[in-house]
């Protein structure tokens, strides 16, 4: 099937309305081909927030490795960070309450 130019400018600009939702899919594959960034957010459907440590005692992982991680996911903006006195807990957030369905 060959477009007429009238069709392919159509598809071009349908393609610019979603570029956004294409740059974020394509960053969750990326979150997605390591598992244990998979199952830090996995873990946030049976609890609402996690420490750091939480994970690593879990995942059974050093800290470092899960700060790593978690920094990956919340510039994704799937996770965002939450002070609670002098200790940093994390919460999943809408779009990764989105990527886990």
């Amino acid at each position: 099937m060959l477009l007429n130019e009238k069709e392919i400018k159509n598809s071009q600009k349908k393609l610019a309305e979603i570029s956004l939702k294409i740059e974020e899919k394509s960053s969750w594959h990326y979150l997605g081909t390591d598992q244990t960034r998979l199952k830090i957010i996995f873990l946030f459907k049976f609890y609402k927030e996690f420490c750091p440590t939480d994970f690593s005692k879990i995942l059974n992982i050093s800290i470092s490795a899960v700060s790593h991680r978690l920094k990956l996911l919340e510039r994704a903006g799937l996770v965002k960070k939450v002070r609670m006195g002098r200790v940093i807990c994390y919460m999943i957030t809408k779009e990764g309450r989105r990527f886990l369905k």
